[in-house]
């Protein structure tokens, strides 16, 4: 059975609340799915995640897939982990071609094109991603679509850096962030989508935790579980732990292992710069790691082992295009008894309502293009996020 999130969230506005209490981005039209899992067979997960999402489904595929191998306790082949990466890196360049359409079109589709070449090279030429499996993965790499993606390297190396330069300048006056930022990390403290590790970090640039996918459900909790805008934060700073997720947070937390995007990374810093120039980051960096998979283009073996899961709690997660996200599931007698999917969207929603309010409070309810641009820097997996300067139709509700 597909879960055909794509009919839920058509339609969905871009409406914001204001208050006494401040502003917010309305997201009760944006339902959670996690019940929807509940009672499925364990077996029937990965094909259920393959399609949860139809803005983010490679991210949505990987972490699904990795909780049910911290279940099983499995372990993935270096080969297969290897493919799983170049299906992660095509993704980030696919997600933010389509983010970046209005600001340059030329580089979009540069981004776009050897992003798509990257992830059939990775075993997953359609839209809705295949190529993990419980264990390992279910198809083989594509050499073809593999030297066509080392083509198509260059121009997308050049787009990368190119927004990069262009997004640098621009200073967003309007967040006021307070709490920390979230990134997954390598064992080594480096950025890694594939992480071991989430490290949170204060805004003064303090090292606040580290946490191991063992210890999620304890570190990490709803302020208002099960909620469209559950506000998770660390549970050890009560409400002062609140994060975000992103391409700001993740170049905050830690360091790029490649090259260039370390280089960037180091202006970004200095510059203070904005959340564009962020996510240029982020995609160069995909780019630059899924030219040296490509290089080495690995072998894996598919896999399609008969697996058994025991009762107990699996996690998965990953930084994708757009931050965090995290796969829980409680299963018994191998069926789900109950999920938590926080995605970036819900995650980020405590920092775009701080956004929100500080420009009601220094713009007024008239400037609908400030509003616009606070939507953008936390990129909400909705369609108003891609929307031309002017075009998100936003609806301004004021409450007493």
């Amino acid at each position: 059975m597909r879960l055909d999130v794509d009919q839920l969230v058509e339609g969905v506005g871009a409406r914001i609340i204001v208050s006494p209490r401040g502003a917010r981005f309305d997201l009760s039209d944006f339902p959670r799915i996690d019940a929807s899992l509940a009672g499925r067979p364990v077996s029937e997960v990965p094909k259920l995640v393959e399609r949860i999402c139809g803005a983010c489904p490679a991210a949505h595929h990987l972490a699904g897939v990795a909780a049910l191998e911290m279940l099983a306790g499995l372990t993935v082949p270096q080969d297969a982990a290897r493919a799983r990466r170049l299906l992660h890196y095509g993704s980030v360049a696919v997600t933010n071609a389509t983010t970046l359409l209005n600001t340059d079109i030329e580089a979009a589709m540069a981004l776009r094109r050897f992003g798509l070449a990257a992830q059939a090279a990775a075993g997953s030429p359609g839209h809705f991603p295949i190529t993990a499996a419980p264990g390992g993965v279910a198809v083989g790499v594509d050499r073809v679509k593999a030297q066509e993606a080392l083509g198509l390297a260059k121009d997308a190396q050049e787009a990368a850096v190119r927004l990069f330069s262009e997004s640098l300048d621009d200073k967003w006056q309007y967040d006021p962030f307070t709490g920390c930022d979230f990134a997954l990390v390598d064992a080594d403290g480096f950025l890694d989508p594939l992480g071991s590790r989430l490290r949170a970090r204060s805004q003064a640039g303090q090292l606040l935790a580290e946490i191991e996918r063992d210890f999620w459900a304890q570190a990490v909790v709803e302020t208002d579980p099960g909620s469209p805008s559950p506000r998770p934060r660390l549970a050890k700073y009560g409400r002062q732990g609140h994060y975000r997720v992103g391409p700001i947070a993740q170049a905050r937390v830690g360091i790029y292992r490649t090259p260039r995007a370390a280089e960037l990374q180091e202006q970004w810093l200095k510059e203070r710069s904005s959340a564009g120039a962020a996510r240029a980051l982020a995609v160069l960096h995909a780019v630059e790691a899924a030219v040296l998979i490509l290089k080495r283009m690995p072998d894996p073996v598919p896999s399609n082992q008969e697996i058994e899961y025991p009762s107990g709690i699996g996690v998965g997660w990953i930084d994708g295009a757009r931050g965090l996200l995290v796969h829980q599931y409680e299963v018994a007698g191998g069926k789900v008894e109950s999920a938590q999917i926080l995605t970036p969207t819900a995650q980020n929603e405590y920092w775009l309502a701080q956004m929100l309010t500080n420009v009601a409070a220094c713009e007024g309810l008239e400037n609908t293009l400030r509003f616009e641009e606070a939507i953008r820097a936390a990129d909400p997996c909705l369609p108003c996020a891609q929307a031309a300067p002017g075009e998100m139709g936003l609806e301004i509700y004021q409450c007493a």
